[in-house]
């Protein structure tokens, strides 16, 4: 049996498949991104843009005001800004989505053959009120389309109806993410970090030798540490020793320990010889929180951080 294009709906069907919804970021068509802002009057303004809405696709050259219900309620109000695309009228047209008084922000409508909402905006209305402020409007909710490649989005403005196998890029963590049933990140775009140097106490400083003492963040929640510290007149580090201290965004939530490397020393025993010590790293619910203690058998000139890394 054919399925042949003969009516709208089926053709924006089709479209579907081809992009996913939302506002076109850049190129000659992205205008202003259908921006939507206000400015403590009775309307929020929609900026010129372009966008692809349940197949169908929705553009203006200039701003268009909307204007507001004035909230009869004695507590705030959230409404939604949505581009609708309405299969009844075959026309796609902006629509603000009304709130509850007191209540959460109203879903989007996603009807296949009927209406299907695209998210531009929230805005919150005093209660009482007829007026919204700048500082009132959220686009955190706008979502965008690409023509190839991750779709950029939001952590809290996914797409809608993900397909297996879809890309996103979220702007607000720089995570790229895959669908699979669920959404499973597939790479960190702003980790690792730059590395920044590592807080040393007085009287402690690089060696001659190794890399400069520094941490950087591997991961959202995964701190890595390189380099080597010594004692600046070149004399032993003493047991049980704090040789440095991390910044308060990279300290652990609980105590850490780890096997670390340290001078080698000829001789007869291990204690004699020694070539590793233990490192530790108070947490951040200690007074001394972020400090690097040294616990070695013996006093050894430098401690190598390299490899060393921890969850916070």
């Amino acid at each position: 049996m054919n399925s042949p294009i003969a009516s709208d709906i089926a053709l924006a069907r089709l479209h579907r498949r081809w992009g996913v919804d939302g506002v076109v970021a850049d190129g000659p068509d992205a205008l202003d991104r259908l921006t939507v802002t206000g400015s403590g009057t009775s309307q929020v303004v929609l900026a010129p843009g372009y966008c692809v809405v349940g197949g169908w696709f929705y553009r203006t050259d200039s701003p268009i005001a909307l204007n507001i219900t004035p909230n009869e309620g004695s507590q705030p109000r959230r409404d939604l800004v949505v581009i609708r695309a309405h299969t009844a009228e075959s026309a796609c047209f902006p629509h603000i989505i009304r709130g509850t008084p007191g209540g959460s922000v109203p879903q989007p409508v996603r009807d296949p053959s009927g209406k299907w909402d695209l998210p531009l905006a929230e805005y919150t209305i005093a209660g009482h009120s007829a007026v919204v402020a700048s500082s009132d409007v959220s686009t955190a909710v706008r979502q965008w389309t690409a023509p190839t490649g991750a779709v950029p989005c939001t952590s809290g403005a996914r797409p809608a109806f993900p397909h297996e196998g879809m890309l996103i890029y979220e702007t607000d963590t720089g995570r790229v993410s895959l669908w699979a049933g669920r959404w499973i990140a597939v790479s960190e775009t702003r980790y690792p970090t730059a590395w920044e140097p590592l807080l040393l106490r007085s009287g402690y400083s690089q060696p001659d030798h190794g890399q400069a003492p520094a941490w950087r963040w591997d991961s959202p929640d995964v701190v890595r540490l390189r380099g080597r510290i010594g004692r600046s007149n070149g004399n032993a580090i003493p047991h049980q020793e704090y040789v440095a201290r991390l910044p308060a965004e990279a300290r652990p939530r609980e105590l850490q320990s780890m096997a670390v490397t340290s001078t080698s020393r000829r001789g007869s025993t291990p204690s004699i010889r020694g070539t590793t010590s233990r490192l530790e790293i108070h947490p951040t619910r200690w007074s001394t929180a972020g400090r690097l203690l040294l616990w070695t058998d013996y006093n050894p000139s430098w401690v190598g951080l390299d490899g060393v890394s921890f969850a916070v």
